[in-house]
C-alpha cells in the first residue's frame, strides 16, 4: 500500500510521460500491484510487460529505447 501512495505522489508530480515496466511472473510485485500502479499513472504512464519473473529479459533496454524514441 505504501508503494501504491508513494506512485500515487510520484504521477501526480510528474510533468512529462512515464514508462512501468512490469513483469508477469513478478515474485516481488503481483499483478494486482502493477495493475494500481498503472492506474495512479493514469494517461502519462506507458506500461510494457514482460513475461518473465523478476529478472527481465535482457531485450527489456530495447523497449526503454523504443519508448524513449516515441516519446521525443
Amino acid at each position: 500500500m505504501r508503494k501504491r501512495r508513494r506512485i500515487h505522489q510520484l504521477c501526480q508530480h510528474s510533468a512529462g510521460p512515464m514508462l512501468l515496466i512490469t513483469a508477469s511472473q513478478d515474485e516481488f510485485s503481483g499483478a494486482a500491484d502493477n495493475d494500481a500502479l498503472e492506474k495512479a499513472g493514469g494517461d502519462k504512464l506507458t506500461r510494457i510487460e514482460f513475461d518473465s519473473k523478476h529478472r527481465l529479459p535482457r531485450d527489456y533496454t530495447s523497449a526503454v529505447i523504443n519508448w524513449i524514441a516515441k516519446i521525443n
